[in-house]
C-alpha cells in the first residue's frame, strides 16, 4: 500500500473519532481513488483504523468517484465489505450513471454533482437535471459541489439540491475549525490565495 493511503485511512478515522467526541453527527468523507480501494491492504488497514480509534458507524464516509466504479464488479465489492462496517458511502462527480449501476451499489449516503457542469448550454444544464432527478428517482442526497458564489447556489436549488458545497459557504477547514465553526467561533478567511490542503483538512459536508 503507497504511503500516503496508509497515512491517510487512520488520520481520517482519527480525525471522525474526534469530531464525533466533540458532539458532531456529520461524517468526515474521505476521497480514494480505484486504486486505493482495491489495493490488497485495504479493508485490512481500514478495519484496524475504524477499531483502533473507535470510530461511530456513521461517521466516516468514503467517497469514490463515478468513473471508478463503472464496469468495476471489484471496487463495488469494496465498497459494500465498506457499508457493512458501518462506512457511509458517497458517489462523486455523479453524472453518467444508469439505474443498472445504483442498484449494484450499497445503500448511499449521498452522490454528489458539480454544478459547473450544468454552466455553457442549455443542454449541459438539461443534462444535470437529468442526473438529480435520476438520483433522486433512487431516493438518495444529492450534494450540489464546486458551490462558489450566490449564483451557483441558486442553480443549485433550482436543481432541487438541499446539500450543497463549496466556497459559497466556508473555506476548505481542518477539523478543529470545523468545530469552532459548530460552536459559533469565527474562523478567519484565508490570506494570501488559495488555501492549500493539509493531511488533516477533510472534505465536511454542510446539510443546510
Amino acid at each position: 500500500m503507497p504511503e500516503i493511503t496508509a497515512f491517510v485511512i487512520p488520520e481520517a478515522c482519527r480525525t471522525a473519532a474526534a469530531v464525533a467526541a466533540a458532539g458532531s453527527t456529520i461524517p468526515v468523507s474521505l476521497n480514494l481513488s480505484a486504486e486505493q480501494i482495491l489495493d490488497r491492504d485495504f479493508m485490512r488497514v481500514l478495519t484496524s483504523a475504524l477499531l483502533e480509534y473507535g470510530v461511530p458507524i456513521g461517521q466516516l464516509a468514503l467517497e469514490v468517484p463515478e468513473h471508478a466504479l463503472i464496469g468495476n464488479a471489484s471496487a463495488i465489492g469494496v465498497l459494500h465489505d465498506a457499508s457493512r462496517l458501518g462506512v457511509r458511502i458517497i458517489v462523486d462527480d455523479f453524472w453518467a450513471s444508469t439505474s443498472e449501476l445504483l442498484g449494484q451499489l450499497p445503500p448511499l449516503y449521498a452522490v454528489k454533482v458539480d454544478v459547473s457542469h450544468g454552466s455553457g448550454s442549455a443542454r449541459a444544464e438539461q443534462e444535470l437535471r437529468r442526473v438529480v432527478v435520476a438520483a433522486r428517482e433512487a431516493t438518495v442526497d444529492v450534494i450540489a459541489k464546486r458551490v462558489e458564489t450566490e449564483a451557483d447556489r441558486a442553480f443549485a436549488a433550482s436543481l432541487g439540491c438541499e446539500l450543497m458545497q463549496g466556497n459559497e459557504f466556508s473555506r476548505p477547514v481542518t477539523a478543529e475549525e470545523f468545530v469552532a465553526m459548530r460552536d459559533g467561533v469565527q474562523v478567519s478567511p484565508p490570506t494570501g490565495g488559495a488555501v492549500q490542503d493539509s493531511p488533516s483538512t477533510w472534505d465536511i459536508d454542510r446539510r443546510h
